[in-house]
């Protein structure tokens, strides 16, 4: 059913799309641009009025299924007046429906001349309106969407892969003694059967995967069908790999120049049928036909290190069983859980009232409920021998240190002096003064005219270069500028990006070469060129 619902709809927007010449498409529009634009056809479902919208295009499409292609504003009228909540209906109303009607394009209009006796009678423009072709697809859609429940339906039945194996197999090898007619019809219940299974496919594993069904699984109730059930999954998964093993060889064993001359068979006969299509073409045809057969073929064989849809068929089916075979094994260990065991206890009773003293009793409560008053310990941490057949006993002891479990116990506390950090601190002092020392001399024998040209460097030294690198650095990262500890304002002159040379920069621990950049220093003391 929702197959059905979809390839009416597809229809619906095909209808809309060529029909319709007043929503704005043109032949030569690509189909992406068409599928993204409006569809005026539909658009009587959300207006206001939407209520005798549908009540006239109903009206026009029962007519249409009884042959009356015309229809005249007075039929109209009758029709909706007769509808209850519509008694009060007017043929000004009705006139301004059919207006709203027709400029979406789900009526056209034909002026009636036949009966016109006068002039003036042909001035007065009498008109009988026709349902459009896109109208009648939309209106069988919301018939078949009644019929639609709020779940997915489908099944897996490997008679659809037998009928698309004899098909394939009859287009494939005993096409040349099959004329154009037979063999546009044979591809087409080819493609009829593969939409079919792939569509059942689809609903059923969309079925299966639903809130519902995975809350029947929960169910006690399940228990009395999941063999059958999973038998039926069994049979499906085995039909399945006899069957689509076959199809796989023969779709990979087809030669494509075969494969074209079939599509343009198909597409010849397919022509005749769309001889007043001002659309159609014998390529374009053709060209749909092989599209159709590459889908088919991408499901079966996959396409460049892509799983086919056939894998992925079988493994969600075996899947499914394990999530059955799971749930039934918790359903069983559920419901023994909650056996009664009233004989067992009785038995024990007994045994307990045979024991002849107090140890005997001992060692069976031990063996029935487990030894009493253990405990347990465990050290967090402690890293045992990777050996599966090691034994505990082997394994290294760990010590582990008891706190008293009393509020007012407190860790002892070891006293130690306090250290005197002055030194270090000085010394520390000391360093920061020499950086900066050594940075203000850096800084002194590099500016040349307020500004560190890379490109006019001498042979600097390691330390240098890091310092430079350092600077310039900093200065990308900040557009303003950045303030060195000695006062200094530093900033990257612009310009640099657009320079297509590299300058080279000797070091002592090597060579690198980058754009001509420039640092600008402003403030403090900079050496002038002499």
């Amino acid at each position: 059913m929702q197959r059905d619902v979809w390839k009416k709809f597809c229809l619906l927007l095909q209808h809309s799309l060529y029909y319709n010449e007043k929503n704005g498409f043109e032949r030569g529009d690509t189909m992406e641009e068409r599928d993204f634009r409006r569809v005026d056809a539909v658009s009587y479902l959300t207006a206001e009025n939407v209520g005798r919208y549908r009540t006239i295009l109903r009206f026009f499409y029962e007519r249409h299924q009884h042959m009356q292609t015309y229809l005249s504003p007075e039929e109209i009228h009758g029709a909706v007046s007769a509808v209850p909540m519509y008694s009060s209906y007017t043929f000004e109303e009705l006139a301004q429906d059919l207006t709203s009607l027709e400029r979406w394009g789900n009526i056209t209009a034909h002026q009636e001349t036949a009966n016109a006796s006068t002039i003036e009678d042909f001035k007065k423009k009498r008109y009988r309106y026709q349902i459009t072709p896109a109208t009648v697809e939309i209106e069988k859609m919301l018939e078949a969407l009644k019929k639609v429940g709020d779940t997915f339906g489908g099944a897996l039945e490997t008679t659809q892969f037998d009928r698309l194996l004899s098909h394939l197999r009859s287009f494939l090898q005993e096409h040349a003694s099959m004329s154009d007619q037979e063999l546009a019809q044979t591809f087409d219940d080819l493609m009829h059967y593969f939409g079919t299974m792939a569509e059942n496919v689809r609903a059923y594993f969309a079925h299966l995967a639903s809130a519902r069904v995975e809350e029947r699984m929960r169910m006690e109730a399940f228990l009395t069908y999941k063999d059958t059930f999973t038998k039926y999954l069994r049979e499906f998964v085995l039909g399945l790999q006899n069957v689509a093993a076959r199809i796989v060889s023969l779709l990979k064993e087809s030669d494509e120049a075969v494969e074209s001359t079939l599509f343009l068979r198909v597409a010849r006969r397919r022509l005749l049928s769309h001889a007043l299509d001002e659309g159609a073409s014998l390529e374009t045809l053709a060209k749909g036909c092989a599209e159709d057969w590459h889908t088919m073929r991408v499901w079966f064989c996959g396409q460049g290190g892509r799983a086919s849809d056939l894998s992925q068929l079988e493994e969600r089916t075996k899947a499914t069983i394990e999530r059955i075979a799971g749930f039934a094994e918790r359903l069983a260990s559920q419901h023994q859980a909650v056996t009664s065991r009233k004989a067992d206890y009785i038995a024990l009773a007994h045994r307990f009232a045979a024991c002849r003293e107090k140890r005997e009793a001992d060692s069976l409560a031990a063996a029935v409920f487990g030894a009493g008053g253990v405990r347990h310990f465990f050290v967090q941490g402690m890293v045992r021998k990777d050996d599966r057949l090691g034994k505990v006993l082997a394994e290294e002891p760990a010590q582990v240190k008891l706190k008293p479990r009393t509020s007012a116990y407190r860790e002892r506390v070891r006293q130690t002096a306090l250290r005197d950090y002055r030194e270090d601190k000085r010394r520390m002092r000391e360093l920061f003064a020499k950086r900066q020392q050594e940075q203000q001399r850096v800084l002194d024998s590099l500016v040349v005219d307020g500004a560190i040209d890379f490109a006019k460097l001498p042979p600097i030294t390691k330390e240098v270069r890091h310092e430079l690198l350092t600077w310039l650095t900093r200065c990308m990262a900040a557009a303003g500028g950045v303030r060195l500890p000695s006062g200094h304002v530093m900033r990257l002159a612009p310009g640099w990006q657009e320079a297509a040379e590299r300058v080279c920069i000797h070091a002592e621990d090597g060579d690198f070469y980058m754009p001509p950049m420039r640092l600008l220093v402003e403030g403090g003391d900079s050496h002038e060129a002499g």
